[in-house]
């Protein structure tokens, strides 16, 4: 889970990518999901020098929240639009 200062937040699928993508195409917007609360963590923007790359100096703070600022921006439709794919209910 994502969670942004404004406390705006997104689920990251790390497993069953492309059941999402059919429900998606089939128009669903929402969907119920199971997780295992031991698995579970919440990365915070505000504890972006915590993160493990800009702890270690891997990456900047300005290039981790530029790619944490992508999760909430994009939502995959960029990608079909590159690729010439239309959505279903174009």
């Amino acid at each position: 889970m994502l969670e942004r200062t404004n406390g705006e937040k997104r689920f990251v699928v790390l497993e069953g990518n492309h059941r999402m993508a059919a429900l998606s195409h089939l128009g669903f917007t929402k969907i119920l999901v199971r997780y295992q609360p031991s698995a579970f963590k919440v990365i915070r923007e505000s504890e972006v020098m915590e993160w493990y790359y800009v702890r270690n100096g891997k990456c900047s703070e300005r290039e981790a929240l530029y790619y944490f600022d992508l999760f909430f921006k994009s939502d995959g439709n960029e990608r079909a639009s590159a690729l010439g794919v239309k959505k279903a209910n174009d």
